[in-house]
């Protein structure tokens, strides 16, 4: 939560503490000379320091740059007006100003080197910055203009993919609720820089009322669209209340099963299998989109009738993920 101490500390971390309190000293004086300073300045950005600092409960360091930069306005003065301080003496050779400016120096230079490191660090950021947004761009033409998105990073893509996109709500139901409170058409998923873990949970995806479309890529960025299924989401609310039975290594979510070989499960009543794809590996969201988005055929089956005819038990050597359908609904 983003209180008041949070948006103090993150302002004071941003310091070196003896170049803080040279600012501060600074800025002292000057109020000290001119009153006036306060009234011009200071009073100006107390809203927004107020607004920032105490009002909102979310913020970032950058929101700190103008009173940041005004409080820099006290480094100058504290070495300009220090000598007045401290007597005749310290006045006529300027040892205040120069004491504080060595120890300005010696505070700057670690900043010079942190600068350097933002630099590398920033160029990364560019570069991640710039893939998602061409891949953002490139989702919103191919959606249509009554599409509506749902996803982990909702206000960057909409801007960019100039289509409504909203993120999820409730921690435990949250595709099914985000799904129905906003009517979404699509769901989009990242492979990375994700703001949920539920971007790369295959067991999670693959057993939600959504479907693989296409996947598109910037700069070794990789993100997933998928489109709501409609007859899925009607029969959610059954799969979400009903428990399957794995004998052996395995999972379950919602109407997707993942057995590892050796494993079966027992069918509930009125269920049926409409799909299944046959692995020698582990379950890996990549390889299992890309057959159902680009290569269907080498699903094992995908229908209920031609799921029919295979038997588990015959399988036990293989992996299987598996999606079912309840008949009666």
């Amino acid at each position: 939560v983003y209180t008041p101490n949070v948006f103090l500390t993150e302002f004071i971390e941003h310091w070196p503490l003896v170049l803080l309190c040279i600012a501060l000293y600074g800025t002292a004086l000057l109020i000290k000379r001119d009153r006036d300073f306060i009234f011009n300045y200071w009073l100006l950005i107390l809203p927004a320091v107020l607004l920032h600092g105490v009002i909102l409960d979310f913020g970032f360091p950058r929101y700190s740059t103008p009173w940041m930069a005004l409080l820099c306005v006290g480094i100058p003065a504290a070495i300009v007006h220090s000598n007045e301080e401290f007597g005749e003496f310290f006045l006529r050779w300027n040892i205040p100003s120069i004491l504080i400016g060595i120890l300005v120096l010696t505070s700057v230079s670690p900043l010079v080197k942190t600068t350097d490191e933002y630099g590398t660090s920033s160029e990364y950021l560019l570069e991640v910055r710039d893939g998602w947004s061409n891949i953002y761009r490139e989702v919103g033409q191919e959606l249509n203009e009554s599409a509506i998105v749902v996803t982990g990073v909702d206000i960057t893509m909409g801007l960019y993919s100039e289509t409504p996109c909203y993120r999820y709500e409730d921690p435990e139901y949250s595709m099914l609720q985000a799904i129905n409170k906003f009517e979404a058409t699509h769901v989009f998923t990242q492979d990375s820089h994700y703001r949920y873990d539920i971007d790369v949970n295959s067991t999670f995806l693959f057993g939600s009322p959504i479907e693989p479309i296409q996947v598109f890529t910037s700069n070794d960025f990789t993100g997933r669209l998928w489109s709501v299924d409609h007859l899925r989401l009607e029969q959610s609310d059954w799969w979400r209340n009903s428990t399957v039975q794995i004998n052996g290594s395995g999972v379950h979510y919602g109407d997707f099963v993942w057995l590892e070989a050796s494993s079966d499960f027992e069918m509930l009543e009125s269920t049926a299998i409409v799909r299944i794809l046959e692995l020698d590996s582990t379950l890996e969201l990549d390889a299992a989109f890309d057959v159902l988005a680009v290569s269907p055929e080498d699903l094992l089956c995908d229908s209920e009738e031609s799921c029919s005819s295979f038997v588990r038990s015959q399988h036990l050597d293989r992996n299987w993920a598996i999606w079912m359908t309840n008949t009666d609904l």
